[in-house]
């Protein structure tokens, strides 16, 4: 048997812009709350998310809050993303430079920071699955692979291959899950696949058409490592997604997925 339970109205909070003050309404057997405006929203939610019994058996929902604010860049931040473990952060912007981030409990410090590779913005960063490579894509048509060389304190990278190809401005980067392959996207509608040879050199595997615009992102089928066939999904400025394979001699489109009205991004 299901029980309805009747929906209860929201808590609202409103913020007014001229004091930078906020108040909770609640209901009037609780008191009515200000606090200083930086903290207003975060307030507000803890006390919307309070249950209006002590016996009531809803979940409270969780609530996020900021535990670090990281400074660096010297101007726009584009990207960030984290290694498998948690343990690293890497960003990159259009400073030309990608830093990656160390977390220490709950705090951070930028632990490398790699400024020698490209010519224009870095738009995206990509680990691989072992956390040791980091490959990175510019405005400047390249794609850059870092390779941890230390583990120490002082986190020393080398660059280990600098990818060239591309017409113009690559948006992309992506690993499988063995991480013996490399996709990178771009400007030029293409969609190219390096392998990962022994550890140490990247070769082109093949060049995917099909795109009528810019390819924005690509992403491999994680769990194909369970089933050993590798899959990769690109989506573009011509509001389409294509759903790659490998054949067996090439890789090839599996199929379109068409419904978006606009970019897909």
């Amino acid at each position: 048997r299901i029980r309805r339970v009747p929906a209860r109205a929201s808590s609202v909070a409103r913020v007014s812009a001229a004091t930078r003050r906020a108040t909770v309404r609640l209901p009037t057997r609780w008191t009515t709350a200000s606090l200083p405006g930086e903290h207003a929203s975060i307030a507000a939610a803890k006390m919307a998310a309070m249950q209006l019994d002590s016996g009531s058996d809803t979940p409270e929902p969780p609530v996020a809050t900021c535990i670090a604010t990281l400074e660096g860049h010297e101007e726009r931040a584009w990207h960030c993303e984290f290694s498998r473990d948690g343990s690293l952060l890497a960003s990159c912007g259009s400073d030309r430079t990608v830093r990656v981030w160390q977390r220490f409990g709950d705090s951070w410090r930028e632990a490398a920071r790699l400024d020698d590779a490209h010519d224009r913005t870095v738009r995206r960063c990509a680990w691989s699955p072992c956390g040791r490579l980091l490959a990175a894509v510019s405005f400047d048509a390249t794609c850059c692979v870092w390779r941890r060389a230390d583990d120490g304190p002082n986190m020393a990278w080398e660059i280990l291959a600098t990818l060239e190809g591309h017409e113009n401005e690559v948006k992309c980067a992506a690993w499988n899950a063995s991480a013996t392959l490399l996709a990178t996207c771009g400007r030029d509608k293409s969609v190219w696949l390096w392998e990962f040879v022994d550890d140490e050199a990247f070769e082109l595997l093949t060049v995917l058409h099909g795109h009528g615009g810019d390819v924005k992102a690509a992403c491999f089928d994680l769990a194909s490592s369970l089933r050993d066939d590798d899959l990769l999904a690109s989506c573009s400025y011509d509001d389409k997604i294509r759903v790659w394979g490998d054949d067996g001699d090439d890789w090839s489109s599996r199929c379109v997925l068409e419904g978006h009205a606009s970019t897909v991004w």
